[in-house]
Protein backbone atom coordinates (compact mmCIF):
# COMPACT_ATOMS: atom_id res chain seq x y z
CA UNK A 1 0.00 0.00 0.00
CA UNK A 2 2.92 2.34 0.64
CA UNK A 3 4.20 1.85 -2.90
CA UNK A 4 0.69 2.28 -4.29
CA UNK A 5 0.17 5.59 -2.49
CA UNK A 6 3.62 6.91 -3.38
CA UNK A 7 2.85 6.19 -7.03
CA UNK A 8 -0.46 8.04 -6.62
CA UNK A 9 1.60 10.97 -5.34
CA UNK A 10 3.62 10.89 -8.59
CA UNK A 11 6.81 9.67 -6.93
CA UNK A 12 9.48 7.68 -8.74
CA UNK A 13 10.05 4.83 -6.32
CA UNK A 14 13.03 2.51 -6.05
CA UNK A 15 12.81 -0.49 -3.72
CA UNK A 16 15.50 -2.16 -1.62
CA UNK A 17 14.81 -5.84 -0.95
CA UNK A 18 16.43 -9.24 -1.26
CA UNK A 19 13.23 -11.27 -0.83
CA UNK A 20 11.86 -12.60 -4.11
CA UNK A 21 8.23 -12.05 -3.11
CA UNK A 22 8.90 -8.43 -2.17
CA UNK A 23 10.85 -7.83 -5.36
CA UNK A 24 7.98 -9.25 -7.45
CA UNK A 25 5.46 -7.10 -5.56
CA UNK A 26 7.65 -4.06 -6.20
CA UNK A 27 7.78 -4.76 -9.93
CA UNK A 28 4.02 -5.35 -10.07
CA UNK A 29 3.45 -2.16 -8.08
CA UNK A 30 5.44 0.04 -10.45
CA UNK A 31 8.84 0.48 -8.80
CA UNK A 32 11.29 1.88 -11.34
CA UNK A 33 14.27 -0.05 -9.99
CA UNK A 34 15.11 -2.66 -7.33
CA UNK A 35 18.32 -2.92 -5.31
CA UNK A 36 19.74 -5.46 -2.88
CA UNK A 37 20.99 -2.89 -0.36
CA UNK A 38 20.59 0.79 0.47
CA UNK A 39 24.33 1.27 -0.13
CA UNK A 40 23.71 0.66 -3.87
CA UNK A 41 21.15 3.45 -4.15
CA UNK A 42 22.06 6.96 -5.36
CA UNK A 43 20.22 10.18 -6.20
CA UNK A 44 17.20 9.78 -3.93
CA UNK A 45 15.33 12.49 -2.04
CA UNK A 46 13.86 10.49 0.86
CA UNK A 47 13.47 7.01 2.33
CA UNK A 48 10.51 5.07 3.71
CA UNK A 49 11.56 2.25 6.05
CA UNK A 50 8.99 -0.57 5.88
CA UNK A 51 10.57 -3.74 7.28
CA UNK A 52 9.92 -5.96 10.30
CA UNK A 53 9.96 -3.93 13.51
CA UNK A 54 13.04 -5.66 14.92
CA UNK A 55 15.06 -4.40 11.93
CA UNK A 56 14.00 -0.73 12.12
CA UNK A 57 16.98 0.42 14.16
CA UNK A 58 19.65 -1.16 11.95
CA UNK A 59 17.98 -0.16 8.68
CA UNK A 60 17.74 3.48 9.80
CA UNK A 61 21.40 3.40 10.81
CA UNK A 62 22.23 1.96 7.37
CA UNK A 63 20.32 4.76 5.66
CA UNK A 64 22.02 7.48 7.72
CA UNK A 65 25.45 6.02 7.06
CA UNK A 66 24.96 5.59 3.31
CA UNK A 67 22.67 8.53 2.45
CA UNK A 68 23.49 11.16 5.08
CA UNK A 69 20.80 13.31 6.70
CA UNK A 70 18.11 12.46 4.16
CA UNK A 71 14.42 12.62 5.21
CA UNK A 72 13.35 9.23 6.62
CA UNK A 73 9.80 8.02 7.31
CA UNK A 74 9.75 4.82 9.40
CA UNK A 75 6.79 2.56 10.07
CA UNK A 76 5.73 2.46 13.72
CA UNK A 77 7.16 1.88 16.25
CA UNK A 78 10.52 3.56 15.78
CA UNK A 79 12.15 0.44 17.31
CA UNK A 80 11.69 -1.81 20.36
CA UNK A 81 14.43 -0.50 22.63
CA UNK A 82 14.37 2.94 24.22
CA UNK A 83 18.16 3.30 24.24
CA UNK A 84 18.29 2.64 20.51
CA UNK A 85 15.31 4.93 19.95
CA UNK A 86 17.08 7.74 21.80
CA UNK A 87 20.23 7.13 19.76
CA UNK A 88 18.21 7.46 16.54
CA UNK A 89 16.66 10.69 17.79
CA UNK A 90 20.10 12.15 18.59
CA UNK A 91 21.47 11.13 15.18
CA UNK A 92 18.52 12.48 13.17
CA UNK A 93 16.41 14.87 15.28
CA UNK A 94 15.10 16.89 12.33
CA UNK A 95 14.87 14.42 9.46
CA UNK A 96 13.55 11.18 11.02
CA UNK A 97 9.80 10.69 11.48
CA UNK A 98 7.44 7.85 12.43
CA UNK A 99 4.45 6.78 10.36
CA UNK A 100 1.71 7.17 12.99
CA UNK A 101 -1.23 7.18 10.60
CA UNK A 102 -3.88 7.70 13.29
CA UNK A 103 -2.58 11.22 13.77
CA UNK A 104 -3.89 11.90 10.23
CA UNK A 105 -7.29 10.24 10.72
CA UNK A 106 -10.05 12.82 10.38
CA UNK A 107 -12.05 11.32 13.24
CA UNK A 108 -9.08 11.64 15.62
CA UNK A 109 -8.45 15.17 14.37
CA UNK A 110 -12.09 16.06 15.15
CA UNK A 111 -11.72 14.63 18.66
CA UNK A 112 -8.53 16.65 19.11
CA UNK A 113 -10.34 19.77 17.92
CA UNK A 114 -13.13 19.27 20.47
CA UNK A 115 -10.51 18.82 23.19
CA UNK A 116 -8.73 22.04 22.18
CA UNK A 117 -11.87 24.15 21.82
CA UNK A 118 -13.34 23.14 25.17
CA UNK A 119 -16.95 23.37 23.96
CA UNK A 120 -17.87 20.28 26.02
CA UNK A 121 -16.20 21.50 29.18
CA UNK A 122 -12.90 20.43 30.71
CA UNK A 123 -11.17 17.45 29.15
CA UNK A 124 -10.96 14.61 31.68
CA UNK A 125 -9.50 11.55 30.01
CA UNK A 126 -9.34 9.11 27.09
CA UNK A 127 -10.39 5.46 26.84
CA UNK A 128 -8.79 3.39 24.06
CA UNK A 129 -9.68 -0.14 22.94
CA UNK A 130 -7.82 -1.88 20.11
CA UNK A 131 -8.78 -5.55 19.84
CA UNK A 132 -8.62 -8.08 17.02
CA UNK A 133 -8.03 -11.69 16.07
CA UNK A 134 -4.41 -12.76 15.75
CA UNK A 135 -1.17 -10.90 15.23
CA UNK A 136 0.07 -10.48 11.64
CA UNK A 137 3.57 -9.61 12.89
CA UNK A 138 5.68 -12.63 13.85
CA UNK A 139 8.66 -10.61 15.11
CA UNK A 140 6.98 -8.71 17.97
CA UNK A 141 4.02 -9.28 20.29
CA UNK A 142 0.81 -7.28 20.10
CA UNK A 143 1.95 -4.62 22.57
CA UNK A 144 4.52 -3.41 20.04
CA UNK A 145 2.08 -3.87 17.17
CA UNK A 146 -1.05 -2.26 18.65
CA UNK A 147 -0.06 0.12 21.48
CA UNK A 148 1.91 2.56 19.28
CA UNK A 149 -1.35 3.43 17.50
CA UNK A 150 -3.10 4.30 20.77
CA UNK A 151 -0.17 6.25 22.17
CA UNK A 152 0.05 8.29 18.98
CA UNK A 153 -3.66 9.12 19.39
CA UNK A 154 -2.93 10.30 22.94
CA UNK A 155 -0.14 12.49 21.56
CA UNK A 156 -2.47 14.01 19.00
CA UNK A 157 -5.26 14.79 21.48
CA UNK A 158 -3.30 15.73 24.62
CA UNK A 159 0.01 16.83 23.08
CA UNK A 160 1.96 14.48 25.36
CA UNK A 161 1.68 11.06 27.04
CA UNK A 162 0.88 10.97 30.78
CA UNK A 163 2.99 8.85 33.13
CA UNK A 164 2.37 5.07 33.07
CA UNK A 165 0.78 3.99 36.36
CA UNK A 166 -0.48 0.43 35.94
CA UNK A 167 -0.39 -2.35 33.35
CA UNK A 168 -1.10 -6.07 33.22
CA UNK A 169 -0.40 -8.63 30.49
CA UNK A 170 -2.83 -11.14 29.10
CA UNK A 171 -0.10 -13.76 29.02
CA UNK A 172 -0.69 -17.39 28.08
CA UNK A 173 1.51 -20.35 27.19
CA UNK A 174 1.57 -18.88 23.67
CA UNK A 175 3.10 -15.63 24.90
CA UNK A 176 1.84 -12.09 25.48
CA UNK A 177 -1.55 -11.78 23.79
CA UNK A 178 -2.81 -8.53 25.24
CA UNK A 179 -2.33 -5.75 27.75
CA UNK A 180 -4.53 -3.40 29.75
CA UNK A 181 -3.30 -0.37 31.60
CA UNK A 182 -3.59 3.13 32.92
CA UNK A 183 -1.63 6.36 32.53
CA UNK A 184 -2.35 9.54 34.45
CA UNK A 185 -1.14 12.82 35.89
CA UNK A 186 -2.77 15.71 37.74
CA UNK A 187 -4.64 16.79 34.58
CA UNK A 188 -5.68 13.72 32.55
CA UNK A 189 -6.14 9.97 32.69
CA UNK A 190 -5.78 7.46 29.86
CA UNK A 191 -6.97 3.85 29.94
CA UNK A 192 -6.16 1.33 27.22
CA UNK A 193 -6.81 -2.25 26.23
CA UNK A 194 -5.09 -4.11 23.39
CA UNK A 195 -5.63 -7.74 22.50
CA UNK A 196 -4.98 -10.25 19.73
CA UNK A 197 -7.64 -12.68 20.92
CA UNK A 198 -10.89 -10.85 20.39
CA UNK A 199 -13.31 -12.47 17.88
CA UNK A 200 -13.78 -9.40 15.76
CA UNK A 201 -12.24 -6.03 14.99
CA UNK A 202 -12.70 -3.29 17.59
CA UNK A 203 -11.18 0.19 17.43
CA UNK A 204 -12.64 2.61 20.00
CA UNK A 205 -11.42 6.05 21.01
CA UNK A 206 -13.58 7.78 23.62
CA UNK A 207 -12.72 11.27 24.89
CA UNK A 208 -14.41 12.29 28.15
CA UNK A 209 -15.27 15.88 29.10
CA UNK A 210 -17.11 17.45 32.05
CA UNK A 211 -20.29 17.75 30.02
CA UNK A 212 -20.19 14.55 27.96
CA UNK A 213 -18.02 12.45 25.72
CA UNK A 214 -17.20 12.02 22.04
CA UNK A 215 -16.19 8.79 20.37
CA UNK A 216 -14.86 7.22 17.20
CA UNK A 217 -15.87 3.57 17.02
CA UNK A 218 -14.35 2.37 13.75
CA UNK A 219 -11.39 3.33 11.58
CA UNK A 220 -13.57 3.54 8.47
CA UNK A 221 -16.40 5.61 9.91
CA UNK A 222 -16.98 9.03 8.40
CA UNK A 223 -18.34 10.55 11.62
CA UNK A 224 -17.87 10.72 15.37
CA UNK A 225 -20.64 10.53 17.97
CA UNK A 226 -21.16 13.15 20.68
CA UNK A 227 -23.15 12.41 23.85
CA UNK A 228 -24.00 14.93 26.56
CA UNK A 229 -24.22 13.54 30.09
CA UNK A 230 -25.90 16.08 32.37
CA UNK A 231 -28.47 14.68 34.80
CA UNK A 232 -31.17 15.65 32.33
CA UNK A 233 -29.48 13.73 29.53
CA UNK A 234 -28.75 10.66 31.65
CA UNK A 235 -32.44 10.38 32.51
CA UNK A 236 -33.35 9.88 28.86
CA UNK A 237 -32.53 7.43 26.08
CA UNK A 238 -29.04 8.32 24.76
CA UNK A 239 -29.20 9.95 21.35
CA UNK A 240 -25.88 11.06 19.86
CA UNK A 241 -25.15 14.17 17.89
CA UNK A 242 -23.35 13.11 14.70
CA UNK A 243 -20.35 15.08 13.47
CA UNK A 244 -19.52 14.03 9.91
CA UNK A 245 -16.31 14.51 7.93
CA UNK A 246 -14.63 13.37 4.75
CA UNK A 247 -12.67 10.25 5.65
CA UNK A 248 -9.42 10.70 3.73
CA UNK A 249 -7.15 7.63 3.85
CA UNK A 250 -4.63 8.29 6.69
CA UNK A 251 -1.77 6.37 5.04
CA UNK A 252 -2.10 8.45 1.88
CA UNK A 253 -2.31 11.68 3.90
CA UNK A 254 0.83 10.96 5.95
CA UNK A 255 2.80 10.01 2.82
CA UNK A 256 1.55 13.17 1.14
CA UNK A 257 2.81 15.19 4.11
CA UNK A 258 6.20 13.46 3.91
CA UNK A 259 6.61 14.01 0.16
CA UNK A 260 5.56 17.66 0.55
CA UNK A 261 8.15 17.98 3.33
CA UNK A 262 10.78 16.91 0.82
CA UNK A 263 9.48 19.08 -2.03
CA UNK A 264 8.95 22.23 0.07
CA UNK A 265 12.45 22.31 1.48
CA UNK A 266 11.52 20.93 4.91
CA UNK A 267 9.00 23.66 5.73
CA UNK A 268 6.19 21.52 7.17
CA UNK A 269 7.38 18.41 9.00
CA UNK A 270 5.33 15.22 9.30
CA UNK A 271 3.77 14.45 12.66
CA UNK A 272 5.57 12.14 15.11
CA UNK A 273 9.12 13.39 15.21
CA UNK A 274 12.03 11.16 16.16
CA UNK A 275 11.71 12.42 19.73
CA UNK A 276 8.02 11.56 19.87
CA UNK A 277 8.86 8.16 18.40
CA UNK A 278 11.37 7.69 21.21
CA UNK A 279 8.73 8.77 23.76
CA UNK A 280 6.31 6.10 22.52
CA UNK A 281 8.98 3.40 22.69
CA UNK A 282 9.98 4.49 26.19
CA UNK A 283 6.34 4.46 27.34
CA UNK A 284 5.70 0.95 26.01
CA UNK A 285 8.91 -0.26 27.61
CA UNK A 286 7.79 1.21 30.97
CA UNK A 287 4.31 -0.32 30.69
CA UNK A 288 5.84 -3.71 29.92
CA UNK A 289 8.06 -3.40 33.00
CA UNK A 290 5.03 -2.54 35.17
CA UNK A 291 3.03 -5.44 33.69
CA UNK A 292 5.78 -7.92 34.59
CA UNK A 293 5.72 -6.65 38.17
CA UNK A 294 1.90 -6.87 38.26
CA UNK A 295 1.81 -10.45 37.03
Amino acid sequence: MILRDLKMLNCDVVVVSKAEKSRKNAIDGGAIEIFNSIEEVTNIDGVVVAVNTIYHYQEIINVLQSQGNIPIFCEKPLCVNSSEAYELFKKAPDNLFVMDKWRYHRGILELARLAKEGTMGTLKGIKLIRNGWGNPHNDVDCTWHLLPHDLSIVLEILGYIPEPKFAMFDQTKFGIQGMSGWMADEKYWVSFEVSERYPGHKRNTVVYFDEGFAQLTDAYHDSIEIFFTSNAHLGKKPVPEILSYKNDLPLYMELKTFTNFIKDGNKTAPKSSAYEGYTIVKTIEKLREIAKIST
